[in-house]
């Protein structure tokens, strides 16, 4: 995300909380925050990487990218080889977690986007992202219903960062077992900031493995025969 859609983004932020009057109020700091905004942007991951993975509104919804800090965290605490595993990111949005999951040495890196907008600006970000810590370039990006998608075959790791609300989150959760107990593998769901962990633990089929209040890891249980390929 650019500098001027970055304080774009604010504006319309502060609008939604703030009102429009006490916005233009604060206007008259603009001198004062300004600088100190775009500060803040050329430390942001995408002024470093020259990609656009901000949270901002689209067609009606919004996105929040997970934090580098917190991702690598998680990730390192999971007891995978990363080798071993297809990383699967359901509700992908813009691609942020697929750029961070770069810097690991999975199989392969898959994010599967309902939304069409959030799927293109992926698909670039991907183009342009270049990190010397990067240690796997095989992308495959998928528009489609990630609530109901086949996964790949093979190992995975699904990672969840509340992609959707507790309705489609069930039918999610419901698909994702469906899929992992008919195909001898080992599974594994990181869930970032996990608000509908219940809907996980009522369908008994993981087992929690690690976490804090901000993530878990569950280890998926029960594997037995293969399901078909991923749909595109």
């Amino acid at each position: 995300m650019s500098f001027a859609a970055r304080v774009q983004l604010r504006v319309r932020q502060s609008v939604k909380t703030r009102g429009l009057w006490r916005t233009l109020l604060r206007t008259i700091s603009a001198p004062y925050y300004l600088p100190r905004e775009y500060l803040r942007w050329r430390s942001s991951f995408d002024a470093k990487f020259g990609v656009d993975t901000e949270n901002r509104v689209i067609g009606g919804g919004g996105l929040q990218p997970v934090r580098p800090e917190l991702f690598r965290k998680v990730l390192e605490n999971l007891p995978i080889r990363h080798e071993d595993f297809t990383f699967v990111d359901l509700g992908s949005g813009k691609g942020r977690a697929l750029l961070l999951a770069s810097e690991y040495p999975f199989r392969e890196i898959v994010g599967i986007e309902l939304r069409p907008q959030l799927h293109k600006v992926a698909q670039r970000n991907v183009l342009r992202y270049r990190a010397a810590t990067q240690k796997c370039s095989s992308f495959r990006l998928i528009e489609a219903d990630f609530t109901t998608c086949a996964l790949p075959p093979g190992n995975v790791l699904i990672y969840l960062f509340n992609p959707c609300h507790e309705t489609e989150m069930r039918k999610l959760v419901a698909n994702i077992k469906e899929r992992v107990v008919v195909e001898p593998r080992e599974a594994y769901i990181l869930y970032v900031y996990p608000e509908l962990r219940h809907l996980i633990d009522e369908a008994q089929f993981t087992r929690a493995v690690g976490g804090s209040d901000k993530w878990l890891s569950y280890r998926c249980t029960d594997s037995r025969q293969s399901p078909g390929p991923l749909a595109a």
